[in-house]
């Protein structure tokens, strides 16, 4: 009687705990089914958020980062002679800014709407691509964080090609995936050929605005080998060789022969210091260390800052937390095979390529969350779908929803503060104050450089630091840039000024450390005329100074 008493236990245990694992899928698949009919009014909520949240972090200056900047003057350049200048920098994104200047003049605001454009245009490719391919709680979930996280929200109000890139980047995969799709029952060559033709004209596009994008022919490739579809492997690489062929040649009888990758590659990329060609060139042992130091840097420390479990100021590099990333995704890609889910191995094969190679291809000093943002969207639909798939188990599906509610959670909390935090800043841009949330050392280089614009002939070439942030606050005067210390050699730094035709130079005092005045300054320009002024003192005449505390000062170089 006692051992019937312990079996009927025992059953009685097991259907609890059978009940208990069952409603915890109940729960998923009601939030799924809740989001499968909702849709239509969640997805246009979410945009609506992102929108009244765009504006309130809304960022009418200009970044100091510098490439905010130089597409800006890039695309004036374009604007103002089509034919006759070509940037090997992201070409295709500063021909497009171009045509808005050709109608609105070098109007920032108008720049900027292009960004938050993309920015919003993008939840709805993203939505379009993931709907009914992933779970559709996950997927709404990963689209409210893309569309209120501040960290992806900065760049709506930024010339930056980060939204135009997260857009161009869910279309290509979308088009190729779709056409993928098609294919697979396809047996006419030209067919193939033909509906490849689209995505490949998408990555063309890709790769002319944002080097790194060269690199996406080999995930895709590696994708549909892995899939054993050779024959489409083949058709891709075919397709995408005549239109960028295509537009080679284009390029070759328009703009020249100048190639898009041999600037930068040879210059920074290949180089172990970028600012200093006198330490040589990186060699094997060199990029593997900056691959594993890259990884530290934009997954310990970057990508758990965007996720909302290390705080945005945080300057530590935890490389446990590297660990559990990889570990996580060596589980996720264990499923993904198991479970034969192409479009997830798509975006695993995809993702993780393009971040290798943006470990290897970056230097570490660099160091801007930007780089690993453009894939944060699909690491966490491969994390999320995945997960909630595979784990069975009521103790398990709790620990997602948990960490997916922090992320959530935290995100939102963090752009509520910084929306507070930028609102006051905003007022005052809106009411005319150009140089409002700026730090003094900023407002007077930028000062300066609008007295440069409004002070000196028209002719008359100033040599800048940071020239073009000059060039967009000097109302579109030109700047020689400066970038490195070219020469050590006084004689051999007026020969250049003076082959060039600069006859001013600007001598900042930009803080190497944007978040405090600790002393430190980007002294570039400082060691290019220290030795100048030491040889030949009557050589450098002052100008004008503007601001006591961190200011900026103009030299005249007499010749």
């Amino acid at each position: 009687m006692k051992k019937n008493k312990e079996v009927v236990a025992k059953k009685s245990n097991t259907k609890t705990a059978n009940k208990s694992s069952s409603e915890t899928i109940l729960v998923i698949e009601k939030l799924n089914k809740f989001c499968d009919k909702n849709f239509k009014i969640l997805v246009p909520i979410i945009i609506l958020v992102s929108a009244i949240f765009t504006f309130l972090l809304y960022d009418l200056k200009i970044s100091e980062a510098h490439d905010d900047a130089l597409y800006i003057e890039s695309a004036y350049k374009f604007s103002q002679n089509f034919w006759g200048y070509y940037t090997a920098n992201a070409p295709f994104y500063p021909i497009f800014l171009s045509f808005f200047i050709d109608v609105f003049g070098l109007n920032i605001v108008v720049l900027k709407l292009t960004s938050t454009f993309f920015g919003l245009l993008h939840l709805i490719v993203f939505y379009y691509f993931f709907k009914d391919r992933v779970s559709a709680f996950v997927l709404l979930c990963i689209l409210f964080f893309t569309g209120i996280s501040s960290y992806f929200l900065y760049y709506n109000s930024m010339t930056f090609t980060e939204q135009f890139f997260l857009f161009l980047q869910t279309c290509f995969l979308l088009l190729f995936y779709k056409e993928y799709e098609k294919n697979k029952s396809t047996n006419s060559s030209l067919k193939i050929l033909g509906r490849f033709l689209i995505p490949a004209f998408v990555l063309l596009i890709l790769t002319l605005s944002r080097n790194i994008a060269i690199g996406i022919i080999i995930p895709v490739v590696v994708y549909l080998l892995f899939e054993r579809k050779i024959k489409l492997a083949l058709f891709f690489i075919v397709a995408f060789a005549v239109t960028r062929g295509s537009f080679e040649v284009f390029k070759s009888n328009t703009w020249g022969g100048q190639n898009q990758f041999s600037a930068q590659g040879s210059s920074l990329i290949v180089q172990k210091d970028p600012y200093d060609p006198s330490k040589g060139t990186e060699d094997l042992s060199g990029y593997v260390q900056r691959f594993f130091d890259n990884y530290n840097i934009y997954i310990s420390k970057r990508f758990f800052q965007i996720t909302g479990f290390l705080g945005e100021g945080s300057q530590s590099v935890i490389p446990g937390l590297g660990l559990i990333f990889a570990v996580l995704m060596i589980y996720c890609f264990y499923r993904i095979i198991k479970s034969k889910n192409s479009l997830l191995l798509l975006l695993f094969i995809y993702t993780v390529a393009m971040c290798a190679f943006t470990f290897v291809a970056l230097q570490k000093s660099w160091d801007q969350y930007r780089l690993i943002m453009v894939f944060v969207p699909f690491i966490l639909i491969i994390i999320f779908d995945t997960l909630f798939s595979s784990i069975k188990n009521n103790f398990g599906q709790s620990l997602v929803l948990l960490f997916l509610a922090i992320i959530l959670t935290s995100s939102t909390i963090h752009t509520i503060r910084k929306s507070s935090e930028n609102y006051p800043t905003l007022i005052k841009n809106l009411g005319g104050d150009l140089y409002a949330g700026y730090t003094p050392d900023w407002i007077n280089y930028l000062k300066l450089s609008t007295w440069c614009a409004d002070s000196l002939p028209k002719e008359s070439l100033v040599a800048a630091r940071k020239a073009p942030m000059s060039f967009v606050y000097g109302h579109g005067k030109e700047f020689y840039p400066i970038y490195t210390v070219f020469s050590h050699d006084p004689d051999s730094v007026l020969n250049r000024f003076k082959n060039e035709k600069v006859e001013y130079v600007i001598l900042a005092s930009l803080r190497r450390n944007p978040a405090k005045n600790d002393g430190y300054i980007i002294n570039t320009v400082h060691r290019l005329l220290q030795p100048v002024a030491q040889k030949y003192p009557s050589k450098l005449s002052l100008v004008k100074q503007i601001g006591e505390t961190e200011p900026a000062y103009l030299y005249r170089i007499k010749n």
